[in-house]
């Protein structure tokens, strides 16, 4: 059943669903990397008939709040059209149900499968965007089994054509090839992409030239406005959005919805920390549905404070901290 976490304290599309658990791409900065090298094959995680039934309204959970149609964003965890996809087919499946719902979906990849004329004939039908998670040619020894940088660039026209749009995604960004976004801009504008989002590398570790910010090193805040606000301008300069996902440079995105579906009408959820005017519905105000702010810190007592409080009462605690 496609779910909520911790991102719900800051996210406007909070509600991720994934077909699988793992990712046979083995991107080096992933942290499914990981258990791809430990000996994990990706294994099967949600089902199309799960997703059939939060379209239909059968909301559980940290999903109560939600009572109607908000946008899910498909690949959290791992790639929905990884390779492993053209064994398995889930994510096929699941396209379809997409299809026939035409309910709003935002799909991550870095897959070329998604533009192959079956997976492309049902994308056609979707009431879908498409986010193309590439960065830089420079990337490729990170993402041994991914499609080359120019394999997806190829791929862009066919999906601006088919989705409702097509978004470049850079995540993660290191600052040596802020020089390569800007060039390729006019290739992406050319491409029918609407919008650049970039978003900055997060390490466990401690790097030269990062500063700690919670749990993770990252590069200092001055250098990352001057790099967004470069690439903000040179997308702006060719025509295109500039979208910002860094919790702490979101201000600097062209929509505080990050994800690049400002205009289309879909209706996301602005009742976060991520906004100061929080607009509440009757729902998130209703005891218990405030489960989801549990989830957060799976420990008593405060898990069971957040199931028998409401959504409203729970993210304005949180707001409070």
């Amino acid at each position: 059943m496609p779910s909520c976490g911790s991102h719900i304290l800051w996210c406007d599309i909070p509600i991720r669903f994934d077909t699988y658990r793992g990712c046979s791409f083995g991107c080096l900065y992933c942290r499914e990397h990981k258990k791809q090298r430990a000996g994990l094959a990706p294994q099967r995680m949600e089902t199309e008939i799960a997703l059939r039934r939060f379209i239909e309204g059968k909301r559980v959970c940290e999903t109560k709040w939600c009572d109607w149609d908000i946008p899910i964003q498909w690949g959290g965890i791992s790639d929905p059209f990884q390779p492993y996809e053209e064994v398995k087919r889930l994510s096929y499946n699941c396209l379809k149900v997409f299809a026939e719902s035409y309910y709003p979906v935002i799909i991550t990849t870095k897959s070329i499968l998604i533009s192959r004329w079956d997976y492309l004939s049902i994308l056609s039908q979707c009431n879908a965007v498409i986010q193309v998670s590439m960065a830089s040619e420079r990337y490729k020894g990170l993402e041994p089994h991914a499609p080359s940088f120019n394999e997806r660039l190829r791929q862009l026209p066919m999906l601006s054509s088919n989705t409702k749009r097509v978004l470049v995604r850079t995540q993660p960004y290191i600052r040596a090839i802020k020089r390569d976004i800007i060039g390729n801009l006019q290739r992406y504008k050319d491409s029918g992409v609407h919008g650049v989002m970039v978003s900055t590398i997060s390490l466990t570790r401690k790097r030269q030239g990062m500063i700690k910010h919670g749990d993770m090193w990252l590069y200092p805040e001055n250098q990352m406005i001057d790099d967004y606000s470069e690439i903000k301008q040179a997308c702006h300069d060719h025509k295109l959005k500039f979208y910002c996902p860094d919790g702490r440079l979101r201000w600097l995105s062209d929509s505080l919805t990050c994800c690049g579906i400002d205009g289309l009408g879909w209706k996301p959820n602005t009742a976060n920390l991520n906004h100061e005017d929080r607009e509440y519905t009757d729902k998130m105000k209703e005891i218990g549905t405030g489960e989801v702010f549990g989830n957060i810190q799976r420990r008593e007592p405060y898990y069971s404070q957040c199931r028998a409080s409401s959504y409203m009462a729970c993210m304005e605690s949180e707001g409070l901290k």
